[in-house]
């Protein structure tokens, strides 16, 4: 298992046992067994129990996790709607960044000068045909 998940998984843990037990009832134990078994116990996590989680200074990944209980196990049909949507949203944003800075059209066209090249291959005297 990856350090991050091990990681992570030692945060979610710890903000958990901060919850009511109706929040934790919730959660299946088989996913909880899951974080407990993957979780890095050497790792100390600086979670505040008097700040929001918001406030908290956790991983990306813990708070990946906590979204997905969140979604799954506590909110209604209603707040699942709208994360779904803002999920969705969010992974069209990440496609479109990803097609613009992969377009095979473009590729090649923002990371050469050809005016640089040009002189490189005058220096060389590169020859691209021969008799």
């Amino acid at each position: 298992m990856s350090d991050q998940i091990s990681i992570a998984s030692a945060e979610v843990i710890a903000i958990l046992k901060l919850l009511d037990a109706e929040y934790i009832e919730k959660i299946p134990k088989k996913f909880l067994s899951v974080l407990e078994k993957v979780q890095d116990k050497d790792y100390k996590t600086n979670i505040d129990a008097n700040k929001s989680i918001l406030e908290q200074n956790i991983s990306d990944k813990a708070k990946d996790i906590l979204i997905i209980i969140y979604r799954n196990y506590w909110c209604s049909e209603k707040e699942k709607q709208e994360i779904d949507k803002i999920l969705n949203e969010n992974e069209k944003k990440y496609q479109q960044d990803l097609r613009k800075k992969y377009n095979p059209n473009d590729i090649f066209h923002n990371n050469i000068n050809h005016s640089d090249l040009e002189d490189y291959i005058a220096k060389k005297d590169i020859k691209f045909f021969k008799k």
